[in-house]
C-alpha cells in the first residue's frame, strides 16, 4: 500500500481506506468477472452517475424467472467496476426477488454498516465503503442498474 496519511483521527482512516480497497476489492477490480457483452442477454440496462461519471450497462439471461448469466460492461472507478464484477458473480441462480433482496441487502451494507446473512463471502468487502459516503453511488449503481433490467419490476 502507498505512503499513509497522518490525520488527527490517528489510524482510523487509513484502516478505513484499506478496508474501502480490501485485496477483494482490488482483484475484482483489475480482473473483473463476466466484463463482456453478454450476446444471448434478454434484459439490459444502463446507467451514468453524473457525478463521478461511471457508466455500467448490465446484461442478463433469464429462463425461467432465474438468472442464468450475468455480465457487464463499465467505464469507472475501481469501486464500481469491482461491485459489478462480484454482482455478476453472485445474481447467477437467483430468482428476480432473490436478486432485488440480495441488492436491498448490499444498499443496507454499504449505507447503514449493516450486515445480513444474504451477503456473504467476498460481497462483504462492499461494506468497507460504509465510511465513505461520497463512494456509496459508486458501489450502488451496478445494482440499481440491474434492477432497471427487470421487466416486468420486482417489488422489494
Amino acid at each position: 500500500m502507498g505512503p499513509q496519511f497522518q490525520t488527527n483521527l490517528g489510524n482510523t482512516m487509513t484502516e478505513d481506506i484499506a478496508k474501502l480497497y480490501s485485496p477483494v476489492i482490488r482483484d475484482h477490480a483489475n480482473q473483473p468477472r463476466n466484463c463482456r457483452r453478454l450476446l444471448s442477454a434478454n434484459f439490459r440496462a444502463s446507467s451514468k452517475n453524473p457525478l463521478c461519471g461511471d457508466c455500467i450497462t448490465v446484461f442478463l439471461r433469464v429462463e425461467d424467472g432465474i438468472v442464468r448469466e450475468v455480465s457487464f460492461e463499465s467505464f469507472g472507478c475501481a469501486l464500481c467496476r469491482a461491485s459489478a464484477s462480484l454482482l455478476s458473480e453472485a445474481a447467477q441462480g437467483l430468482t428476480w426477488q432473490g436478486v432485488c433482496e440480495l441488492g436491498r441487502a448490499v444498499e443496507a451494507m454499504a449505507t447503514q454498516g449493516r450486515t445480513s446473512s444474504l451477503c456473504q463471502g467476498e460481497l462483504l468487502a462492499l461494506g468497507g465503503v460504509h465510511p465513505f459516503p461520497a463512494r456509496i453511488p459508486c458501489v450502488l449503481l451496478p445494482w440499481q442498474t440491474v434492477l432497471e433490467a427487470f421487466d416486468p419490476k420486482p417489488s422489494c
